[in-house]
């Protein structure tokens, strides 16, 4: 009988201990306070009952985990969301692409293995890079491709500019600009161009642009991309318009202007030689474009620009020559309108 009473007892206090194991394992039960990281596991762990001092790696799962327990020493990529993540938290060691977000990160817990590209940043994984002819943003290859473009040079500013005013230029070096003039036109009298007349930009829309010696853009490109508030002049080709042309003395030049207001127009020309002289005269413009011939009847560079409403436009340059005699010139065949 006394042996009896004291098996009952043992098997009593077997059971208590076991309820009080089995109650302390549950989630529901568990506190800060009762949590060491001996008696957590992944079942039993919930966000409420979590500490940084009783994580470990290997008891920590995406589900309970919050940015307030996570400390980067229980931190792996495997247990990492960005829901989780804070920039206090994070180091190189255990951040991924996945689980990056801008909120998140810091420039120091980011290396070049866990951007979000190979280099740059968030925004742009080309930023911060030195652009070379074979790595160049987009942005930048219309300019690139302009600079690498040869330029005619002529040597303008001479001891002896007379001599060089009087040399003829045979065909090759007028070749490049052929669509931008003619031989015969009417001529100009008492002023620098002829009178401006409206010009219907949607029957004869040139394919491109042309910036001084180079750079070019689709003209709907250029249409869609530039104020229609400023004042603008061109030089009208065949299909391109440009601001820079090479022609032989005597030949006559087609040229458009943009001016957003109509109104009295100042339009001014600069000859450059081995002296330099300058004309004015006011014409008046149509709102929108208009057209105009100008007569290169001076060997020179000549450079134009007009101001209507006091707002200058860009200004366009011809430079002119003399040319080798006739019998060596192939015909110009197109013609301006």
């Amino acid at each position: 009988m006394k042996y009896s009473k004291i098996l009952l007892f043992m098997t009593a206090l077997f059971c208590l201990a076991f309820q009080a194991c089995a109650v302390l394992d549950s989630p529901n039960n568990l506190t800060p306070a009762n949590l060491a990281p001996g008696n957590l596991t992944p079942a039993n762990l919930t966000p409420a009952n979590l500490t940084p001092a009783n994580l470990t790696p290997a008891n920590l799962t995406p589900a309970n985990l919050t940015p307030a327990n996570l400390t980067p020493a229980n931190l792996t990529p495997a247990n990492l969301t960005p829901a989780n993540l804070t920039p206090a938290n994070l180091t190189p060691a255990n951040l991924t692409p996945a689980n990056l977000t801008p909120a998140n990160l810091t420039p120091a817990n980011l290396t070049p293995g866990n951007t979000t590209e190979s280099h740059g940043d968030w925004i742009s994984p080309n930023m911060g890079q030195v652009s070379t002819r074979t790595n160049s943003d987009p942005g930048l290859a219309g300019m690139l491709q302009w600079l690498d473009q040869p330029v005619p040079t002529f040597p303008w500013y001479t001891t002896d500019g007379s001599f060089f005013y009087s040399q003829a230029y045979s065909y090759t070096t007028f070749s490049p600009f052929t669509e931008y003039y003619v031989t015969s036109g009417m001529p100009v009298i008492g002023g620098i161009i002829s009178n401006p007349i409206k010009f219907d930009i949607t029957q004869k829309t040139p394919s491109n642009v042309y910036y001084g010696a180079g750079v070019g853009l689709p003209f709907s490109q250029y249409a869609s991309t530039v104020a229609s508030k400023t004042n603008d002049l061109w030089i009208q080709g065949a299909t391109n318009w440009t601001q820079y042309v090479v022609s032989p003395v005597g030949t006559w030049l087609q040229l458009i202007a943009y001016a957003p207001v109509e109104g009295p127009a100042g339009f001014y020309e600069m000859i450059q030689t081995d002296t330099t002289s300058s004309k004015y005269k006011t014409y008046q413009f149509n709102q929108g474009y208009n057209t105009m011939n100008f007569n290169a009847d001076q060997v020179g560079r000549h450079m134009l620009y007009f101001v209507v409403n006091s707002q200058p436009s860009n200004v366009i340059i011809v430079d002119v020559f003399a040319q080798t005699p006739a019998g060596s010139t192939p015909p110009i065949v197109h013609v301006i309108s």
